[in-house]
């Protein structure tokens, strides 16, 4: 869709982008690379990062700003009914719209000359909030039972999990047995949570046919 070929674009252009700036400089990644291969490597993490997980370098090198942005595009994942993982694409499009929809007072969510649907909207805003608090909760589970790693690293192996990615700093094989079933888990509910809250909140023929009375909360 284009939603979908509009995102990946973006994505792929600021993930490669941002590699590059970071790690061009720094000689145990890029550094050591003629300029050409930077380009090539740069674009090739910024999708590898969202999808596959392959590396062409030692993700223990990398300079921390590049551990948490590609923490960010492993959450974010690939693209709807893909293999990819993470939260995909179009959630975060729909999320990031709206927002600005919210900003600006507009009504409604349009896009391309279409506006999207409430229930789209509620659903994408849910899976972003309990997949991120997913993520968040495997990563403090970690730090609480693997206190002698790093927490940076703690959460990029667990955003790795939940995003299917497979990309590490190394911390996986430092992980005692529980930390280590506790990425087995995370990957499990990476795979098949988004596509839950999905589906649960898809309406049924059965629903309500009343409605409680509007009350507005203040917000902020």
């Amino acid at each position: 869709s284009k939603i979908v070929l509009l995102m990946t674009g973006i994505l792929i252009t600021v993930a490669a982008a941002f590699v590059f700036v970071s790690e061009g400089s720094n000689p145990q990644t890029l550094g050591q690379l003629p300029i050409g291969n930077k380009i090539a490597v740069s674009v090739f993490e910024g999708i590898s990062g969202r999808t596959a997980g392959f590396s062409t370098f030692d993700y223990a090198y990398a300079r921390p700003a590049t551990d948490v942005f590609i923490s960010f595009m492993m959450f974010i994942g690939g693209a709807t009914a893909s293999v990819a993982g993470g939260i995909k694409v179009t959630t975060f499009f729909v999320v990031v719209l709206s927002i600005y929809s919210i900003v600006k007072e507009k009504s409604h969510v349009t896009a391309f000359g279409r506006e999207i649907d409430r229930p789209t909207i509620t659903r994408s805003y849910a899976v972003l909030i309990v997949c991120l608090a997913f993520s968040f909760f495997c990563t403090l589970a970690l730090a609480f039972t693997n206190s002698h790693i790093l927490v940076r690293d703690l959460a990029f192996e667990s955003v790795s999990a939940f995003g299917t990615v497979g990309l590490s700093t190394g911390a996986t094989a430092k992980l005692n047995m529980i930390g280590q079933l506790i990425v087995t888990l995370t990957m499990l509910a990476g795979r098949i949570g988004p596509l839950l809250i999905g589906l649960k909140m898809v309406p049924n023929q059965d629903s309500a046919s009343y409605r409680h009375a509007t009350e507005t909360v203040t917000i902020g």
